[in-house]
């Protein structure tokens, strides 16, 4: 549902009902759009971005686990065989 206004200036609108004005403090008409919301193109490029940064990041960060931990352990044993 949206609220969107539909009179800018409030104070402009009269409504007479038999002769008599009626007082309204505020306009509201509610409605139901006939299409469905569909997702924009800022929300697609942020999808898509979030994807290649999983895609890519997570692969790379268990290379640089590997490494760092192959390493390790090669000093490791660098020190125990002088």
């Amino acid at each position: 549902m949206k609220e969107l206004p539909l009179f800018k200036d409030q104070e402009k609108f009269e409504l007479v009902v038999n002769g008599k004005k009626l007082e309204l403090e505020k306009i509201v008409v509610d409605y139901v759009d006939e299409e469905l919301p569909t997702i924009s193109m800022k929300a697609k490029n942020l999808i898509s971005g979030i994807t290649v940064a999983v895609v890519v990041g997570v692969p790379m960060l268990v290379i640089i686990l590997a490494v760092a931990w192959v390493c390790v352990y090669i000093i490791g044993l660098c020190h125990l065989f002088p």
